[in-house]
Formats: structure tokens, sequence, C-alpha cells
């Protein structure tokens, strides 16, 4: 037998400790989102802090999966 046939993989503590979050850049104008960046992020504290250090003049989303956890910075509301 192979020595790779008896090889298993083990969940690690790490990557049970993070959750995966998406930082949506939204058009001032249109409400469109224009760019995405994921990351990884141990809660949504962290994941706020991330957005703000990364944070530019274009508003952004912070998502979770299908929650939405905060708005940062003004995000058009539909025909506005």
């Amino acid at each position: 037998m192979s020595r790779f046939g008896k090889a298993k993989w083990k969940p690690s503590a790490y990557w049970g400790s993070v959750r995966h979050y998406r930082l949506h850049y939204v058009d001032g104008f249109g409400g469109d989102i224009v760019r995405v960046r994921e990351f990884e992020a141990e809660n949504d504290e962290a994941a706020l802090t991330y957005g703000e250090d990364v944070r530019s003049l274009t508003a952004m989303e912070l998502w979770e999966g299908d929650r939405k956890v905060e708005a940062l910075g003004r995000v058009p509301a539909d025909g506005d």
C-alpha cells in the first residue's frame, strides 16, 4: 500500500477559529459593487478593524456569507 493511502486529514485548530469575510466596494453613484476583497478574521470586531485599515474613499459593505455585518461609509439606497 502506498504511504499516501494512509494519510488522513486532521482539522487544524487554526482553521476552526476563523471566519470568511468579504468587503464589497460600492460605487457611490449607482450602488454597484465595483470590487470585492475576501479575507479571514476571528470575529466581526477583527473584520471591522481590518475593513477600517484598508478603507478608501469608496463606500464598503462587510459581509460574512449571506449576513451583512455593517456598511462602512455611505452606501446609496435603491433609487438614491
